[in-house]
Formats: C-alpha cells, sequence, structure tokens
C-alpha cells in the first residue's frame, strides 16, 4: 500500500464481509463490515464530486467518532480531497479561525454544530443527515488517482490563543509510519488469528479521531489488519465498561490520563468492597509471575474490563512508569510510544513482546533519531511533515538542517532505546544553573496516595526561582504532608518550596488531556495575591 486509498480499497474488498465498525449506543448497536465501509466511503467521494469539490479541496470534518466520521474521512481520500480534522470540542471561533486558513469547500459536522451562529458561511453537511443525502454507488466509478506526495490531511496542533498552525501529512508521511509502526508493534495478524469473521482482535475506540495518535493506533492500524473497533456514544464509565464487555475489547490507545483515571476507579472500587490488602499483595507478587497467572491473580478485575482486555498502546504525553507497572502487574500490557502530529504521529514505540517501561520505545525504521547538544531530540524521516500550511516562517523554524526540532529533551541508549526526559518549553532554569526537568517532580507527586495530578512550575522570588506544585488532590489528602514526603525522596535542586490546591474537579487541558501549565500559571499567580496558595513549614 502506497496511499490511504490503497488501505481502504485493499481492506474493503479484502475483507468485505468481516466486522469492521461497532458504534455501542444505549439502545441498539449499530455494526458495519469493511463492505459496508468501502462502499459508504466511494458514496462519499461520489457526493463530493457532484457537489463540485475538486482534488486538493479542503474539507473540515468537525464531528464525534463513530463510523459516519471514518466513512467520511475515506470518501475524501477516495476523492483526493484534504482531511482537515477537528475536536468536536473545539469552539466555532476556533472552527473558523481554520475555516479562513484552508478555506474549505464543505463542513461535515452536527446539526447543532452547523446552526451556530458563530461560524462563519462555509457549506455544511449535518452528519445525521449524511446517509440520506448519499447517491447510489456507481459501480463505474472509479476513484481519484491519488499519489504518496499528495496531501492527505491538515492537522492542527495549537489552541485557541495564537494563530494556529496545520501540519501538511502526506498520503506516503502516514503510510510509512504506519507500514513501520506495524513491523515494530508485532504481527497481530499472526498473534490473534485473524482469519475468520468470528475471531477477531477489537480495539475500543475513546480519543478523538482528529488526532493522529488516535488514527494511527486505532482507524489505520486496525483497518489494515481486518480487525475490529468499537466506538461509543458516551463517555460514561459504564458505557465504556458495557462495550469493553459486549464488545469483548482486547485493546484500547488511551493517553496517560485516561489509564490514570482507569487506575483510580480500580482502586476506589477495590476500596470501597474492603480488598485493599489482598490487592497490595498482589501487586506486591505480580511482577514476578507470568502475565498469564497475574491475569488468575487478578480475574474479578479482569471481569469488570470485559474479560478480554489484554493491551494499552499509550501516547499523547509521557506515562509514569510507576503507573504503566500497576497495569502490568494487573497482566494487561502497556505499550508505549513516543511522536507528534508532525511525524505522522509515532518516532519510536516499545512491542507487545518487548516493553521497556522506562523508554518510550525503539526508533521506528521509518525515521531517523538523533540529539542536539543541547539534549533535544531531531527526527527525520519519510514520515515527518514537509512542513505547516501556508507558514513558511514556522516551518523554517521548525526544522534545523533538515532535521525536525521536536522541543523535547531525550536520550538515546546503545540498543536504540529513546527516554523522554522532558518538554524543552518547561524547564525550569534555577538562579544556580541547575535544570529542573518539572516532569521527574510530577512523577514523584502523581505516585502519593490521594494526588490525582499534579503540575510544577518556577516563580521567581527575589531573583531567585522557587518550584511550586500545582496539586489535584482528593477530598481527604494532607498537601503540605505529601509535598514534604517528596521532598525527602527528591535532589536538593528539585526540591519545592510551596505548593497550591487546585479548587476545580480538574485541570484545565487540551484536547489529548495535557494540562494547559500558561493557563494554570496563570491562575496560581492570581491566587498567590489573594495568599491562597501555601509555603512549606519548616
Amino acid at each position: 500500500m502506497k496511499t490511504l486509498s490503497d488501505l481502504i480499497t485493499v481492506s474493503g474488498r479484502r475483507f468485505g464481509p468481516r466486522a469492521a465498525m461497532t458504534l455501542a449506543r444505549e439502545g441498539n448497536s449499530e455494526n458495519w463490515t469493511y463492505g459496508d465501509l468501502y462502499r459508504y466511503a466511494r458514496r462519499v467521494a461520489q457526493l463530493l464530486q457532484m457537489q463540485g469539490i475538486a482534488p486538493g479541496d479542503r474539507v473540515i470534518i468537525w464531528a464525534p467518532n463513530g463510523p459516519r466520521w471514518v466513512g467520511s474521512f475515506f470518501g475524501c481520500v477516495l476523492a483526493g480531497v484534504v482531511v482537515v480534522p477537528l475536536d468536536v470540542k473545539s469552539s466555532a471561533e476556533f472552527v473558523g479561525k481554520i475555516a479562513a486558513q484552508t478555506e474549505p469547500r464543505l463542513l461535515i459536522t452536527t446539526q447543532s454544530s452547523a446552526s451556530s451562529p458563530d461560524l462563519p458561511p462555509i457549506p455544511c453537511q449535518a452528519v445525521e443527515d449524511l446517509d440520506a443525502a448519499l447517491p447510489e454507488d456507481d459501480p463505474d466509478w472509479t476513484p481519484h488517482a491519488v499519489q504518496p506526495d499528495d496531501m492527505a490531511e491538515l492537522v492542527f496542533t495549537s489552541g485557541t490563543t495564537g494563530a494556529p498552525k496545520g501540519v501538511m501529512l502526506s498520503h506516503g508521511n502516514i503510510l510509512s509510519d504506519l507500514e513501520a509502526a506495524k513491523k515494530e508493534l508485532g504481527d497481530l495478524e499472526a498473534i490473534y488469528k485473524i482469519h475468520t469473521s468470528t475471531r477477531i482482535f477489537r480495539m475500543l475506540s475513546l480519543l478523538p479521531l482528529s488526532h493522529m495518535f488516535e488514527q494511527i493506533a486505532e482507524m489505520f492500524y486496525v483497518l489494515s489488519i481486518g480487525a475490529a473497533i468499537t466506538y461509543v456514544d458516551s463517555l460514561q464509565p459504564s458505557t465504556i465498561f458495557k462495550a469493553m464487555r459486549e464488545g469483548a475489547v482486547t485493546g484500547i490507545p488511551v493517553v496517560p490520563q485516561v489509564l490514570g483515571l482507569f487506575m483510580t476507579g480500580l482502586e476506589r472500587e477495590v476500596r470501597k468492597q474492603g480488598k485493599w490488602t489482598s490487592w497490595e499483595r498482589g501487586q506486591r507478587i505480580a511482577p514476578y509471575l507470568p502475565i498469564f497467572l497475574r491475569r488468575l491473580l487478578f480475574r474479578d478485575i479482569h471481569a469488570r474490563l470485559g474479560g478480554r482486555l489484554d493491551f494499552f498502546i499509550c501516547g499523547g504525553a509521557y506515562l509514569d512508569p510507576a503507573l504503566a507497572q500497576k497495569w502490568e502487574n494487573l497482566g494487561i500490557k502497556v505499550v508505549t510510544g513516543y511522536g507528534m502530529t508532525e511525524t505522522s504521529p509515532i518516532v519510536a514505540m516499545n512491542s507487545l513482546a518487548r516493553r521497556n517501561l522506562n523508554s518510550v520505545g525503539k526508533v521506528l525504521s521509518c525515521n531517523e533519531v538523533r540529539i542536539a547538544s543541547d539534549g533535544e531530540i531531531l527526527v527525520r524521516g519519510s514520515n515527518v511533515t514537509r512542513g505547516y500550511w501556508r507558514n513558511e516562517e514556522a516551518t523554517a523554524d521548525a526544522f534545523e538542517d533538515g532535521w525536525y526540532k521536536t522541543g523535547d529533551f531525550g536520550q538515546l541508549d546503545a540498543e536504540g532505546y529513546l527516554y523522554f526526559k522532558g518538554r524543552k518549553k518547561n524547564l525550569i532554569v534555577l538562579s544556580n544553573g541547575m535544570n529542573v526537568y518539572p516532569e521527574d517532580i510530577e512523577n514523584a507527586l502523581t505516585q502519593q496516595d490521594g494526588v490525582n495530578d499534579a503540575v510544577v512550575v518556577g516563580r521567581e522570588v527575589n531573583n531567585d526561582v522557587e518550584l511550586h506544585a500545582l496539586l489535584l488532590l482528593g477530598h481527604t489528602a494532607d498537601p503540605e504532608a505529601i509535598v514534604k514526603n517528596v521532598n525527602r525522596k527528591l535532589a536538593a535542586h528539585q526540591r519545592l518550596k510551596g505548593y497550591f490546591v487546585w479548587p476545580e474537579r480538574d485541570f484545565p487541558r487540551t484536547h489529548t488531556l495535557k494540562p494547559k501549565r500558561d493557563e494554570m500559571l496563570r491562575t496560581f499567580e492570581a491566587a498567590r495575591l489573594r495568599c491562597a496558595s501555601s509555603r512549606i513549614s519548616r
């Protein structure tokens, strides 16, 4: 396969009657085969052509995950149209900013979003009405002859502040990353013996399809090997657990925040049932047992998770190895990786057979990685974007001698494992010249009982830089005791001078659930002026 058009065409024909997607609803679920998806994509492509939308034109998809999102995406692919995927939670104002840059010919969205008064005048197609709008599939119709260098997607990575940047990704970028990831992850088609419509490996979709990690780990990967995807129409825990059970889910792509929330929920239930002592004993014993015995040891947990859950694929942010180990102790593999939208998106990853929880994995064969003199991770390869849409200045700033500057610090070992050290923009430099990676302190904090999440910031005080923790805590947690306990384990230059208990139920977050540090720092400074933060007593 050289293009995404090849992917959907080959899979549609090869796996025609096999289950491809399920939309799990509270009422009746909706099931699509590979043949259904391929025909739907062809009909979308023919609709676009009937509306005069030509190859290279842009179409925005601003809709919830589900089969019609996937069918619309591949319809654009077959017509040679560039997809601009936007998070369904994006504001109409943000969509307007993207529309001003990309000049879309069509916006595929929901009925309620299409009627927003804040949207610019863009032709809209409500996803709820899409089925009725599609023409019958013309058997003589042929897809546009897409080339590997043709642009497939424009993916916008910035938030609502400033000018959003559109990452240009070609069919070749995405397919080269997909094939390298399949090689590294392992042959799941062989592992799961995917050869009939009844014995399949099934992934559960929880992350937005507007994000490249969800696309590569879920949509492209799963559909290229003939496996199946379950979508849910609600992220309520009851809906998710029901879908896992009824869909016999074997794998879930997640971001670290989701893994943390799942584990917090499980531990809360264990405490509620009065089984905490046996849980802790099991967690201590499990690392010395093979995977199948771990699953037996925690069989009640596996029953709650549907009974078939085998692994998580975790990306989008740094994962604390201690959290990953908790899941491994349950007998559920955690496959970590590293990347960004600009690299389509995976740069390095672990595999099902070989998992180094302290590393983000081995560098994929489609790209090269080197570490700059200041420790920054640099990448080049067939998966790396050509640059940003109509933004030569941002493109020039992002590259140095052909290497993409990730903005992350890292290390490579002799075996080719990559280790993430922290975000360059998050680095805190103390007045004595010492460098502090806040992620190291945050990991120490989140390992404490009662800490749901933490962000560490540096603030200037009397020509010095002090470290303060912004804490998201459980109801009974003692923040001062927590910080004092962590300080005893940290190096002298890493120790916290104060803390601030976050007043809301959660931190403000990006669409991939990363804390919005700049916004949080402003809130912290305003609270500090009202004496709402605390210094650590001696």
